[in-house]
């Protein structure tokens, strides 16, 4: 459940991390060291973060689906181990 959680807020987080590194690199390559969160296009980035996180949520989505009709088995013990949940395929197919 965490995972679903963190996922996209990284994902948003994600050109922050990219611009936030571009100025380390540029800053030590530049003499001045001038560079600054000041002028940072915060609009741009939220925009690229919000285009990846709905993206990551299509694709994860997408990916993760099962087929329509399929049966949740939940998480159970037998005999003292635990039995991860699962998906099981519609009724009449194998």
């Amino acid at each position: 459940m965490i995972r679903s959680l963190l996922w996209p807020l990284f994902l948003v987080a994600l050109p922050f991390l990219l611009y936030w590194g571009y100025l380390t690199f540029a800053t030590h390559m530049r003499a001045d060291h001038g560079g600054s969160w000041n002028e940072a296009p915060f609009i741009w980035l939220l925009g690229a973060g919000v285009a990846l996180m709905l993206t990551g949520l299509f694709v994860f989505g997408e990916k993760g689906s099962s087929e329509p009709g399929s049966v949740y088995v939940p998480a159970h013990t037998e005999d003292g181990e635990l039995i991860p949940g699962k998906m099981l395929p519609p009724a009449g197919e194998k």
